[in-house]
């Protein structure tokens, strides 16, 4: 999954100390085996390991946990895309990545998950 922070739009970037906060949060949430890093600005890649549903369960848990951090203003969304052996890295960065732009349009403590079109 990529979660991803939200502010107001004040032209700033998303100051060190959110960040920081935010990845405390993060790391103390996530299991022995799950793995944090950085995607881009106010971007976060959590893999974790289990069926995507548990991804889900956990996104929604983790982005509904960013506001009670009180700092004003800032919430976040994710998108998830599941690793499978039949899709690269890159390939399932892209598809979190559109995933989270989505969750991103439609709003605050939203998660989406790719699916592949029908």
């Amino acid at each position: 999954m990529v979660i991803g922070l939200l502010h107001r739009d004040d032209g700033w970037p998303t100051a060190q100390s959110t960040l920081a906060a935010v990845t405390t949060l993060l790391a103390r949430s996530l299991r022995g085996d799950d793995w944090l890093g950085k995607s881009g600005p106010g971007e976060f890649v959590v893999l974790l390991s289990g069926p995507v549903m548990a991804a889900e369960t956990a996104a929604a848990r983790l982005v509904a946990a960013v506001p009670a951090l009180g700092i004003d203003g800032v919430t976040a969304s994710a998108g998830i895309a599941a690793v499978t052996d039949d899709v690269d890295a890159p390939e399932v960065l892209r598809r979190a990545l559109l995933s989270l732009t989505a969750a991103r349009r439609v709003g605050a403590a939203t998660v989406i998950r790719y699916r592949e079109p029908r």
